[in-house]
């Protein structure tokens, strides 16, 4: 159980992540002044696009099959990486492509389409990504690095529960950028309001 949901945990935030790029990717796309680039924005791509990030991670990260352990002691979980090269492995991974690669890509579509229809919202969500992944990024390799170390009981109560809030701030990051796209972009609120009345209207009883 250990391996399976640490393989379906690491698959699912790469996803999560690179669907946001995506997201801003296909915002480039219907922007741009040519027909040729905005025909290119369409289901089918985007579902290649899904299908595409979804191999790489689940073949990046088949290892983690092979590398991870339950009960591994001096770890801030109790499921991780039973060995030195492989927690590098995976936190260097992670770093990567969870955080580095994303807003790089963020900010780069983003400039790219605040230029073609001068959209202020992409680069807070650039700036979400770097500051509530990328304290994550940093505490993986510590750990790992420090696995081996003899550790007061205190210490491992104060890595364990900065271990705990570094993981909400992953789970806030995409929940923030939904919000922030709510409340900044007219075309989202339009819609949200759209979904609105369409629920309350089915919901209220029928006379």
């Amino acid at each position: 159980m250990c391996k399976i949901r640490q393989y379906f945990l690491n698959v699912t935030w790469a996803m999560g992540t690179w669907c946001l790029v995506g997201a801003n990717i296909d915002r480039f796309l219907c922007s741009h002044h040519s027909v040729a680039y905005r025909r290119l924005s369409t289901r089918r791509t985007a579902k290649r696009f899904l299908v595409g990030i979804f191999i790489f991670f689940a073949l990046l990260f088949i290892e983690v099959t092979y590398c991870f352990e339950a009960s591994v002691p001096n770890v801030p979980v109790a499921c991780y990486g039973r060995n030195i090269p492989c927690r590098l492995f995976n936190d260097w991974a992670a770093l990567s492509f969870d955080i580095v690669l994303p807003s790089i890509f963020l900010a780069i579509f983003g400039s790219l389409t605040i230029r073609n229809v001068r959209l202020r919202v992409v680069h807070p969500v650039v700036l979400i990504v770097l500051l509530l992944d990328l304290p994550f990024g940093i505490y993986r390799p510590y750990a790992s690095l420090t696995s081996d170390l003899s550790k007061s009981k205190y210490r491992v109560a104060v890595e364990n529960l900065s271990y705990s809030l570094i993981v909400l701030l992953i789970s806030v990051t995409h929940s923030t950028s939904f919000y922030l796209y709510t409340l900044t972009g007219s075309v989202y609120r339009v819609a949200l309001k759209r979904i609105a009345f369409r629920f309350f209207n089915r919901i209220q009883p029928r006379s």
